[in-house]
């Protein structure tokens, strides 16, 4: 598992670019292993900043944060339809998340590829909303 993160996972940062994330809210970098595969940022502020067009609206994992803890793994088609959808439910309690394209995670990954990564994401940082049969297949 920590190779498979390692190897398909690039640092978040990369992605968005820090000029996108300047102003925006981050908790401590994510690690793995040793490894940092990225620094969370505030969702809500980005989306402030930017709209929601600045969330992918492609199939991918997400990680969901209250501050520095990950607490939960969830994978959609849309990023975007799925993060906001949490935005709006008052029942998350989370502020920072990081998120996934399927492309960083394989080339022309499937919806099986990702749900694959995903089980294995939960299976092994175990956050605690995805407790035992909560989402995991």
């Amino acid at each position: 598992m920590i190779d498979m993160i390692e190897d398909l996972i690039q640092e978040n940062e990369e992605f968005i670019g820090d000029t996108v994330l300047e102003g925006i809210g981050r908790s401590s970098p994510f690690f793995c292993n040793g490894k940092v595969i990225g620094k969370p940022f505030n969702l809500q502020q980005l989306v402030d900043k930017y709209s929601k067009d600045a969330i992918p609206d492609t199939l991918g994992i997400y990680h969901l944060f209250y501050h520095d803890q990950l607490i939960y793994i969830g994978m959609s088609k849309s990023i975007r339809k799925r993060l906001m959808q949490h935005l709006g439910d008052d029942d998350m309690p989370f502020n920072n998340v990081l998120w996934f394209c399927s492309d960083q995670l394989k080339k022309n990954a499937t919806i099986a590829d990702v749900l694959e990564v995903e089980y294995r994401m939960i299976k092994y940082f175990k956050p605690v909303l995805n407790g035992t049969g909560a989402n995991c297949r």
